[in-house]
């Protein structure tokens, strides 16, 4: 007794009759109940061999001799029915139909399964082989119980009953004769699991022989296929659809009827071609009549290589780029041979599928463009460039052409020279394709200002060589993937901001981009805490973290970052003290506006920013007054912004009208109190006093809601830029300053709420650009002048202006009555838009 493992058989040999007896009874049981020793989920016949040696010679002489003469007689039989067959066609001008691998005549390389035809037209071979093409010869010799074999149920398989002969045991006399024969083991498939690597299938030794010896002794019409070449597309097609279907154990002892129908129609010409007639109920994909070496066949398979066999239904990207592409073979064949090969052929399959996909008839392209030309290689067509080596696409730029519709991600993948993707400013939709992860050359993926939706693909971790990455500006949720940038060494520009991204920000993996310059997380709803980690991004010089819902303190290591130029955390939830950096800092833009921070500012160390320009620290909970000094702290700084905090004191005149680089400084909502002081002069001459203020690029200036008292500084008139003037709703008290006459280019005067007495001076009426006014809920008394009326534009609600710039005039113009019923009017204005009697009430 052995096995053996080179040819899949158990042999036995027998010393005596009750021995073999015992033996045979042991196999049929086991055949009968499936005995563990037979592995089932092998995809190919197993089979038992034995052989008897018996005593008893005149019974195996006998024996032979019958079964010689039976099988002369088989072969008659079968030459027979071979010429009557054939007559027959010839009679009628009929076609053999089959769908036996013997009558479709497949060259016998490697498999000889029966060849079945998917829905897109081409030859599958099932998984488990027919069990007919085994032992046909021994047909009548033995008796025979058919079964039916378990096969695995897809769409690229046909709907057919497999049998499988069983041996019975023999007669006694039977057993005694020396004659070598097989009992071939009912085949199982129990489980096929999906396989990411294509192997292809291989039969057994014992398989290809009986194989082979069937193939003599067919009696069906014969037609050679045109080139062997099919057998290898089969193999490779099957495998895809291997991987594609889901093949799960114990169910596939009966096709479903409803699923697929197919047809494989041959003619009986060999120079005829190969006609492969596939009917799906779900694709709906025609009859289609392909030469092998014609240009129509090669593009169909190049477009079957790269996408999915299920993608072809009508009406696809898919589909259509295949019938354009088709319809041009006659172009292209009357061109170069660079124009048909492989390559040129993949680019325009893709760059097909790409423009049916993102609706390519409708893109606004220059009509100067190239696009969709087979007269020109894909190479020379607008918004691609290609690698010169390797002669394949390495750019595609689109930028706000109207692209609207779903990225085709499994054809993009194909394209693994790219090195550059930017699709911007335009309408796509639906999910980022993982298969863009394939494309590890890539150095800039640019897909922002979109309708993207759904997660950022893990398979982008794999672009190790990425140095741009923007998916800002569309609709992405869920979190960032922790492990995402951990491979992205080269990474120089990180923009993910506007999406709707949640969760915490990976920082751990962050620090692994050593080169990155710029990250951009902005407008999202990330959490948690500004992890340390981002302090090892030495490499950063922009980080905006703003419009988010971060929490706790600034990390000391990120406001010591050595190059960073740009900080953004507005808008969030922090809190705890701030802390300005340890060392001299690059900074020029730091704003932690909308936040929780606190700290004293009198304390604070401006002159380690030397270079800031732009500080916001509004609406935080900031105390301290502001020191003269900060003009010389940072002598460069154009926007202050501090407003609604706790800053008390008085504001030094130094950084009102002596900051020449101020442009805008927003104090509004503090405790400011005191008198706004002069500049620091001892006389009254206007031109001393000019000379003093050296403010002249102050554009804004906003004092709202403190308690300033005192009169309005006369200085104030030789800011000579200044557009816009916010004194409101202080304590404010003498007559408004006839200087302010001279603000050439002040557009914006608000001064309500104060305690200004006295008329209204008629030098407002040489601000020539003033575009609203509000002097009420004060104690101006008087009559307007009809000089400051004239500045009315043609909006005024009472007369007719001269065609100046002032729509909105707000004065203490209305009737009002006091406690002994008198009703009277403090001022009179012909022109104002808004009269207040009192400071609740006001009529327009």
């Amino acid at each position: 007794i052995g096995f053996n493992n080179n040819e899949g058989d158990f042999v036995v040999e027998f010393n005596s009759e009750e021995e073999e007896r015992r033996t045979r009874r042991s196999i049929q049981q086991q055949h009968q109940h499936h005995h563990p020793a037979f592995d089932r989920n092998n995809a190919a016949s197993i089979h038992t061999s034995y052989s008897v040696r018996s005593r008893r010679r005149d019974s195996r002489r006998l024996l032979f001799i019958v079964a010689f003469f039976f099988g002369l007689a088989s072969c008659f039989a079968a030459i027979g029915f071979f010429v009557l067959e054939k007559n027959s066609d010839e009679r009628f001008g009929t076609t053999a139909t089959t769908t036996s691998s013997s009558a479709v005549g497949l060259p016998n390389v490697e498999n000889n399964h029966q060849a079945q035809s998917n829905s897109d037209g081409v030859p599958h071979l099932p998984l488990v082989p027919h069990s007919n093409d085994f032992a046909a010869d021994e047909d009548e010799e033995n008796s025979e119980v058919e079964k039916e074999t378990e096969v695995p149920q897809g769409d690229a398989f046909e709907d057919s009953e497999i049998e499988t002969e069983n041996e019975q045991p023999q007669s006694e006399s039977e057993s005694e004769s020396e004659i070598l024969f097989e009992i071939p083991i009912p085949v199982s498939v129990a489980e096929e699991e999906k396989e990411e690597t294509n192997e292809e299938i291989k039969l057994t030794d014992a398989e290809t022989e009986s194989e082979s010896e069937i193939s003599s002794t067919v009696t069906h019409t014969e037609v050679e296929a045109e080139s062997p070449d099919i057998v290898k597309d089969v193999v490779v097609d099957f495998e895809e659809d291997l991987i594609e279907h889901d093949l799960t154990d114990n169910s596939h002892n009966q096709q479903d009827e409803d699923q697929t129908e197919q047809v494989t129609q041959i003619t009986d010409e060999t120079s005829s071609p190969l006609i492969v007639t596939a009917v799906d109920k779900r694709d709906d994909i025609s009859t289609t009549t392909l030469n092998e070496s014609s240009l129509e066949y090669k593009i169909k398979s190049r477009a079957e290589l790269i996408s999915s066999s299920s993608s072809f239904m009508e009406g696809t990207a898919q589909n259509k780029a295949l019938a354009w592409l088709q319809s041009q073979a006659p172009t292209l064949e009357q061109l170069s041979t660079e124009f048909s090969d492989d390559v040129n052929l993949d680019h325009l399959y893709v760059m097909a599928v790409f423009y049916y996909a993102l609706g390519g008839e409708d893109w606004t392209l220059d009509s100067k463009k190239v696009f969709m030309d087979v007269n020109r290689l894909v190479c020379d067509w607008d918004q691609i460039t290609c690698n010169v080596k390797s002669k394949k696409i390495n750019v595609i730029y689109f930028d706000n052409h109207n692209l609207t519709g779903e990225i085709p991600g499994v054809e993009l993948g194909h394209l693994t020279d790219l090195s550059s993707l930017i699709l911007k400013n335009d309408n796509i939709s639906g999910t980022i394709p993982e298969q863009l992860g394939r494309l590890t050359k890539l150095k800039q993926i640019g897909l922002y200002s979109n309708n993207l939706t759904g997660r950022i693909p893990a398979t982008l971790r794999s672009l190790s060589f990425l140095e741009y990455f923007n998916l800002g500006d569309n609709n992405l949720s869920g979190s960032i993937p922790s492990k995402l940038f951990d491979r992205m060494t080269s990474l120089e520009s990180l923009q993910l901001h506007q999406n709707d991204l949640t969760g915490d920000i990976p920082a751990e993996s962050l620090a692994n981009c050593e080169k990155l310059e710029f990250l951009d997380l902005h407008s999202n709803s990330l959490s948690g805490r500004m992890r340390s980690d981002l302090g090892d991004l030495l490499s950063l010089k922009y980080m905006y973290l703003n419009q988010n819902n971060l929490e706790d303190d600034v990390p000391q290591e990120v406001m010591d970052l050595p190059l960073l130029k740009s900080l953004d955390i507005s808008n969030n939830d922090m809190s705890g003290d701030l802390e300005l950096p340890e060392d001299e800092s690059e900074l020029v833009f730091f704003s932690c506006a909308g936040n929780d921070l606190e700290g004293d500012l009198s304390e604070f160390e401006f002159d380690k920013m030397p270079k800031l320009r732009y500080l916001y620290l509004s609406m935080n909970d900031f105390d301290g007054s502001l020191s003269s000094r900060l003009p010389r702290r940072m002598p460069l700084l154009r926007k202050f912004h501090a407003f609604s905090n706790d800053i008390d004191g008085d504001l030094p005149p130094e950084i009102v009208f002596q900051w020449p680089s101020l442009e805008e400084l927003i104090l509004s909502d503090n405790e400011m109190d005191e008198e706004l002081e002069e500049v620091d002069v001892d006389t009254e001459d206007g031109e001393t006093m000019q000379s003093q203020v050296t403010s002249l690029n102050l554009k804004k200036l906003y004092l709202s809601k403190n308690r300033f008292d005192g009169p309005i500084p006369r200085s104030i008139g030789y800011l000579q830029n200044l557009q816009d003037l916010r004194l409101d709703d202080n304590n404010f008290d003498e007559q408004v300053p006839a200087e302010i006459g001279r603000l050439q280019n002040l557009k914006i005067f608000l001064a309500f709420e104060n305690n200004l007495v006295g008329e209204i001076p008629v030098e407002l009426s040489t601000l020539t650009q003033l575009e609203s006014l509000a002097l009420d809920q004060n104690d101006l008394v008087g009559t307007v002048s009809p000089e400051i009326c004239s500045l009315m534009g043609s909006g005024g609600s009472q007369v007719q202006g001269q065609g100046g710039m002032l729509m909105d005039f707000y004065a203490d113009c209305g009737l009002e009555t006091d406690s002994n019923g008198i009703v009277s009017r403090k001022m009179e204005c012909s022109c104002c838009t808004v009269c207040c009697p009192g400071p609740d009430v006001c009529s327009s």
